[in-house]
């Protein structure tokens, strides 16, 4: 499944697997309440298709979250909004596949 980062420009962004962009938007939308879609932008990370969000992972790849102060986050504040199967190890089945 294809990786995506799905952020509102200048302030935050979310890291979701999904088929397309605008699904990987409206997931976003789902998971944080925004209300709207054209706020959000999208943009693919391609060397985390298939591959779960965990911290190691996007370590990897050179991958790091921002905290406020622009330091990269420590692994115990990493959190993982992807709902799908690869990220939640087949836990949820109906995620993502529209």
């Amino acid at each position: 499944m294809k990786a995506w980062f799905v952020f509102i420009l200048d302030e935050w962004g979310e890291l979701m697997h999904a088929n397309t962009r605008g699904r990987a938007k409206a997931l976003v939308m789902q998971e944080f309440g925004v209300d709207e879609f054209i706020m959000l932008g999208a943009t693919r990370v391609p060397k985390m298709d298939d591959k779960a969000f965990t911290f190691k992972n996007l370590d990897e790849v050179g991958w790091h979250y921002l905290g406020e102060d622009g330091e990269n986050l420590k692994e115990i504040d990493f959190y993982n909004a992807c709902k799908c199967n690869i990220c939640t190890g087949g836990k949820n089945a109906k995620a993502n596949t529209k």
